[in-house]
């Protein structure tokens, strides 16, 4: 195979790989009791690479190394490296595709379980057959084109899940915004309730004032007229008087 290893580990210890060497059986480099010389060299290669790796960065990190013939790849992102082992065959963006390829069906399986696991090949038996199913895909005739034709698909989906979420989002903007009208609806009816009380008691205190002006004007006139005809008896009485 144009890859004949990949490996997937966090800063602990190796999660998963695949070995195309024994005719293409699945074999753990990290786990075989009897490595042939290349596989070990291979092993032991990746191994080191990957205790080298700085898991703490937070953008995508990508690079190679050259090696007996042979590209030693990496994709590291999200505390998660994923390395492949290619010969001079495979271009530079056709291992960068498959390892990003890679990457995404990681994440989608396993998502934030990969790299908080400490226990060494935790996803071996779940995610090697993947890592073997797109090495064979790779070296197969059209393999590039098969794996960007996945690739596209799983942007798709991503895509319609993206334009699904925003309408879920604007969606909840709208019932927001319907809330805070509703919301500053029961505000003004509670302020113009409010500005009724405080107007019926005004024009309450206003027609109470005006009776009292009232009543005190028709009692100084009642108190006028009775001092005026108490003051005209007590004239006639004088005159009688005399």
């Amino acid at each position: 195979m144009p890859i004949s290893y990949c490996v997937v580990g966090n800063k602990h210890c190796a999660l998963a790989e695949y070995s195309s060497t024994n005719n293409g059986a699945n074999t753990s480099l990290l786990s075989t009791l009897s490595p042939t010389n290349g596989s070990k060299k291979v092993k032991e290669i990746a191994a080191s690479l990957l205790t080298r790796l700085n898991f703490e960065k937070r953008e995508l990190e990508m690079d190679a190394i050259d090696c007996d013939g042979q590209t030693y790849s990496y994709l590291v992102d999200d505390e998660i490296a994923y390395i492949c082992v290619a010969d001079a065959t495979v271009g530079k963006a056709a291992v960068t595709a498959f390892l990003k390829h890679i990457k995404t069906q990681f994440d989608e399986q396993f998502g934030i379980r990969g790299k908080m696991t400490k226990l060494k090949l935790d996803m071996q038996r779940d995610f090697a057959p993947i890592l073997k199913n797109n090495m064979e895909l790779m070296s197969s005739k059209g393999g590039m084109q098969k794996l960007d034709a996945l690739r596209k698909d799983l942007d798709n989906v991503k895509e319609s899940m993206q334009v699904n979420i925003g309408k879920v989002l604007e969606r909840g903007d709208k019932i927001e915004l319907l809330v805070d009208k509703s919301e500053s609806l029961n505000s003004s009816a509670d302020a113009f309730a409010k500005s009724s009380r405080d107007l019926r008691r005004a024009l309450w205190l206003q027609n109470v004032k005006m009776y009292i002006c009232a009543a005190l004007v028709i009692l100084v006139l009642i108190v006028l007229m009775v001092l005026y005809f108490k003051k005209k008896t007590s004239s006639s009485d004088k005159a009688t008087a005399l």
